[in-house]
């Protein structure tokens, strides 16, 4: 028995002796901590936790082995102090003594182990919520680029919605514009064709006033002409003592010189009305269309129509046709149905044929 606790005894004070240097040789302690503890950090590896916790192991393992060695040791005193008091032999305290100091050194080591691993557990506790806090602050992060894009994307859309709005109106502008300028030119182009259909009718007019004149100037030349043969014959006649012959003679040159003046004032009159020949209007007036003069081919072909013209009427209808004037291009002209189909109407009246049906 006194061998075998001895042995623990031997034992445990080598063991002590180790710890002791162990101790000796660690770095300075740090408040609150151990001094036979590292307080270096320890690595955040997965191979170092590993090894932390398998020395954790091996150190509660021999903790328990100290513990059961402790153990063995009290019961050994139990029985000798039982094998004491029925002997009432005195036995030496020193076993006990140092029995008792291994246990209070036991005791220090398990409390230092318990505030390692407090220690452990309180860094990892602030390394868990340290890593959170970085986790928010990225998360934050993220969301505050995420709103800044947004935004990015929203001021670029409205910025691209307020240029297409400039460019529709600036091209609305645009389109007003030509239609304003189109309508001018078209304007223009009516007043020209008036102008010009006032200058033909007043040279018109002018001619008809000076063929008038003419004819009326030949007419009474020609009277002086036949007055004067008259005169002539008479003043034979009456030489020749034949009042009868001068008479007949005088009767019949008065007859052929009202023919003669009937004839001059026919020609005259065909002359004029081949000025105004409808048909040459309805000519004029095509080519005025073939020109884009629109309006001025409408005067001239609406003075044909009133003249009896069917084609003139036909003609005059189409300007106002809406599918003639898309397919002629012609630009600024406005249509009318109703007029088209009146001067078609006309037409039909007139005698035109094809005037009965509308142009598609």
């Amino acid at each position: 028995m006194l061998d075998l606790r001895a042995t623990l005894i031997s034992g445990a004070a080598v063991w002590l002796g180790g710890t002791a240097v162990l101790l000796a040789q660690s770095p300075p302690a740090v408040p609150g901590i151990p001094n036979f503890i590292d307080a270096r950090p320890l690595p955040q590896t997965e191979r170092s936790r590993a090894d932390e916790l398998e020395a954790q192991r091996k150190a509660e393992t021999e903790l328990r082995r100290l513990t059961e060695e402790a153990d063995a040791r009290r019961r050994l005193e139990d029985d000798r102090r039982r094998a004491q008091e029925q002997t009432k032999t005195p036995v030496l305290d020193l076993d006990k003594v140092r029995a008792e100091d291994a246990a209070r050194r036991l005791a220090a080591e398990a409390e230092a182990k318990s505030r390692s691993d407090e220690d452990a557990r309180r860094q990892a506790s602030e390394a868990a919520k340290r890593m959170a806090a970085e986790a928010e602050a990225s998360r934050l992060a993220a969301e505050a680029e995420l709103k800044r894009r947004a935004d990015e994307e929203t001021q670029r859309i409205a910025a691209e919605a307020e240029a297409k709005r400039l460019a529709a109106e600036a091209e609305a502008r645009r389109i007003a514009s030509e239609a304003e300028l189109r309508r001018a030119d078209a304007e223009a182009k009516r007043a020209a064709a008036e102008l010009e259909v006032k200058r033909a009718a007043e040279a018109e007019a002018k001619r008809l006033a000076d063929a008038e004149t003419r004819r009326q100037a030949a007419a009474a030349a020609e009277a002086q002409r036949a007055a004067a043969e008259i005169e002539a014959r008479r003043a034979a006649a009456a030489a020749a003592g034949n009042a009868a012959a001068a008479a007949a003679a005088a009767a019949a040159e008065a007859r052929q010189q009202a023919e003669e003046t009937a004839r001059a004032a026919a020609a005259a009159i065909k002359a004029d009305a081949q000025k105004l020949d409808p048909a040459r209007l309805l000519t004029r007036g095509r080519q005025l269309l073939v020109e884009g003069n629109i309006v001025g081919a409408r005067l001239l072909l609406d003075r044909a129509a009133n003249s009896g013209n069917a084609d003139a009427a036909l003609a005059l209808a189409d300007t106002f046709d809406a599918a003639v004037i898309v397919r002629s291009g012609l630009v600024g002209v406005a249509a009318d149905p109703a007029l088209a189909e009146y001067w078609r109407a006309r037409a039909a009246q007139m005698g035109s044929s094809p005037a009965a049906a509308p142009k598609q």
